[in-house]
């Protein structure tokens, strides 16, 4: 273009050709037009080709100051679900081993059985256990250092862990109990000795049979003797049933919770198994200490007299002990309804142990219907409403019981009341919230009564 066909171009007219191109290229595509590709000219001058349709021909590029007005940004269609392809695939046992294997790998060491768990062990043998704990971690850290584990040490570890003494008669409890866990032995020149008098004498060392401690072999051995104590427990608690008049048998298998009347705090401490002693050298110094040996043993003499008299002497005769008769208080009463109400008591006795935690649960709750039978009329009789919404309900029997219950206990023992008491109360649902009414007020307390003491008696039998 020669500089005579220059002309000046104002904004306003450039802005105008642009929108202009812009209405073409739009009326195109609605009426789905192909545009073809343009081509460069080859000639400098910026004359069109000639056979070139001017509709075919794409609009020329918008000038360096077009660039700056604002466009709109183009908007994203929503997506219901989203596909991520990942290149890099996980392992298929890794969730496999850290879930479902771990935890039924542990589960034996954690799981506490349904039969046992309500058998407290007596303070002496729960302490006893701990003490068994804290030794197995000290001489499993020991012998993991390859030290000889001797009772000094050993004494001195529990200690500190228990903050309670750790005496001889200890290790002979656990070794009377649980004798494979422990291997006793007097020796000679034990390294790590303080003084040299201690090197020299004996001392008793204790070890174990385990090839490499690990806290599973740990809470094994914790197991083993909780069980062993349990057994010496179970072993007092059937001599005391044994004891009762008349006896009471109770299977060891189906033994939920101890007898009534049996005390923990009165059960002996488990025997001590027989420790092993350091050699006694018998060496006599002086005459004296010959003569003391030899004073001991008797002459032929004497122990022919010994053995007339013996013979000599009166052999006590035994007599059969007669039955106590009633005194006291009992004085007058039949023999025989005495012992009627001692089998009674027997036969609850043996119920009571055998009980499930789920049965003691719903006994206890049917031991506070009665009382919230009495909140329930009262509550009624008070308002003078038909209906009692249940959240107001709740909230007054949970502050009116004797039992500090919260109002979703309560709502359990009311649930159990209206399946135990039939044609007494019932709920109903209006504007979306629920109200109790009361379906026959003139029922008497005593056969509400009636009523709860007929279902306790079929969940003992059950």
């Amino acid at each position: 273009m020669s500089k005579s066909e220059k002309q000046t171009v104002l904004p306003f007219q450039v802005v105008k050709k642009r929108s202009d191109d812009e209405r073409k290229v739009k009326k195109r595509l609605t009426e789905n037009t192909c545009i073809r590709p343009t081509t460069t000219p080859k000639s400098t001058s910026g004359k069109k080709e000639k056979g070139k349709d001017e509709a075919d021909v794409a609009p020329p590029p918008p000038p360096q100051a077009l660039q700056t007005t604002p466009t709109k940004s183009p908007s994203l269609s929503k997506f219901s679900t989203v596909e991520v392809h990942s290149p890099l695939k996980a392992s298929p046992h890794k969730e496999v081993k850290r879930g479902i294997k771990r935890a039924l790998k542990y589960d034996d060491l954690t799981s506490v059985t349904t039969t046992t768990k309500n058998l407290q062990l007596p303070y002496r043998y729960r302490l006893l256990k701990e003490k068994f704990r804290c030794a197995n971690v000290a001489l499993s850290m020991l012998e993991n250092r390859k030290e000889t584990c001797t009772f000094r040490k050993l004494k001195k570890a529990v200690e500190e862990m228990t903050r309670r003494n750790f005496e001889m008669k200890d290790i002979a409890q656990m070794k009377y109990l649980f004798p494979e866990s422990l291997v006793l032995r007097q020796e000679k020149n034990v390294p790590g000795s303080l003084t040299k008098e201690e090197f020299n004498n004996y001392q008793l060392t204790i070890s174990s049979n385990i090839i490499k401690w690990s806290p599973t072999v740990l809470l094994e051995r914790e197991k083993i003797f909780h069980d062993k104590l349990l057994s010496q427990t179970k072993m007092h608690h059937q001599a005391y049933l044994s004891s009762l008049k008349p006896p009471v048998y109770v299977p060891d298998d189906k033994l939920c919770n101890w007898h009534v009347k049996f005390e923990l705090g009165s059960v002996p401490d488990p025997p001590e198994a027989e420790i092993p002693r350091p050699p006694v050298n018998e060496s006599y110094n002086s005459a004296s200490d010959l003569l003391k040996q030899t004073e001991l043993k008797l002459s032929s003499r004497v122990k022919t007299a010994l053995e007339k008299l013996n013979k000599e002497s009166p052999q006590s005769s035994e007599s059969p002990i007669p039955e106590a008769t009633p005194t006291g208080i009992l004085k007058g009463v039949s023999p025989a309804l005495i012992e009627r109400i001692r089998k009674k008591e027997a036969t609850k006795a043996a119920i009571a142990m055998t009980r499930s935690d789920e049965t003691e649960k719903q006994l206890i709750m049917l031991s506070r219907l009665s009382e919230m039978c009495r909140i329930i009329r009262q509550l009624f009789v008070t308002e003078g409403k038909a209906a009692i919404l249940w959240s107001h309900l709740l909230q007054k029997i949970s502050d009116s019981h004797s039992s500090n219950l919260s109002p979703e206990q309560v709502e359990a023992h009311v649930e159990l009341l209206m399946n135990t008491i039939p044609n007494w109360c019932y709920t109903v649902t209006a504007r979306k919230s629920r109200y109790m009414k009361m379906k026959n007020k003139d029922m008497p307390q005593q056969k509400i009564n009636d009523y709860i003491k007929k279902k306790e008696e079929q969940f003992e039998k059950s």
